[in-house]
């Protein structure tokens, strides 16, 4: 009987330190960090979207696009127990380009050891950075470099999304057919429109587990039929150029949705 109460005793007391080491590693691994990227997919109904393609819009128009960027910025991540970690803003800058496949992944460093089922974010560049000092506005937001053709010098500002193309029942400010021009812009300084908007994305099923040693991937797709297929049935024949603004704003307000999660990588 001795022997078999020193087994059990040693028995219990090596489970006791098995489950505290796991406990020590858990927490290890928690508080370590790691990485998130984020993969977007551009597509025009179904399929992936080919510029210069001719589609059809939602109001019937036939549209061809030869241009398709937009400024991603200001990324909140959402974890699964709804608390969050704002990722910074230094950080938090990205041009996305469908010309450029390195641009549609987005990379997020040293994120907390947690697990996250979505983020939040603005399209476009805040009035705060957009108003710095241009040795703090580097990367992704230089406009002599990366943002060259996303900034308005004549204004100012950045331009927030850019949608350029052809379309027959298009008419210019020229009254010259074809050309398509969606240029969105304005963060509300000095009378101009607030554009600036926020999407949010939440998975419905899974998380993506940040670990030090588990970099997860969040694949986004965005539809850019959808852009004439807001709140507001874009009408080309009526509003083929827009570069600023009452029409912007509604432009705006259509893209913002456009944003949708299609599943989550975790090896």
């Amino acid at each position: 009987m001795k022997k078999l109460s020193f087994i059990s005793t040693l028995t219990l007391l090596c489970l006791l330190l098995s489950v505290s080491s796991c406990k020590k590693d858990e927490a290890a691994a928690d508080s370590g960090k790691g990485n998130l990227e984020i993969e977007i997919d551009h597509l025009a109904g179904t399929e992936g979207l080919v510029l210069g393609t001719k589609y059809v819009t939602a109001g019937g128009d036939t549209v061809s696009v030869s241009k398709f960027q937009y400024f991603v910025s200001n990324i909140v991540l959402i974890k699964s127990d709804n608390s969050e970690y704002v990722v910074p803003q230094d950080k938090s800058y990205f041009l996305v380009k469908e010309s450029s496949v390195s641009s549609k992944l987005l990379t997020l460093t040293d994120i907390p050891s947690a697990d996250y089922k979505g983020f939040r974010f603005t399209i476009g560049v805040d009035s705060a950075r957009s108003r710095m000092e241009e040795s703090e506005r580097t990367g992704a937001l230089d406009k002599g470099a990366a943002a060259l053709d996303m900034y308005w010098s004549w204004n100012e500002g950045y331009i927030f999304f850019k949608l350029e193309g052809n379309s027959p029942q298009a008419v210019s400010m020229m009254d010259t057919a074809d050309g398509v021009t969606l240029h969105v812009g304005g963060y509300g300084y000095n009378g101009s429109p607030n554009n600036l908007r926020t999407a949010e994305i939440i998975s419905a099923n899974g998380v993506a587990t940040v670990r030090s040693n588990v970099t997860p991937e969040m694949h986004v797709i965005v539809n850019v039929l959808d852009v004439f297929d807001g709140p507001v049935k874009l009408d080309l024949a009526g509003h083929a150029m827009t570069m600023g603004g009452t029409y912007a704003s509604v432009v705006a307000d259509n893209y913002k949705d456009i944003f949708k999660l299609s599943h989550i990588h975790n090896d």
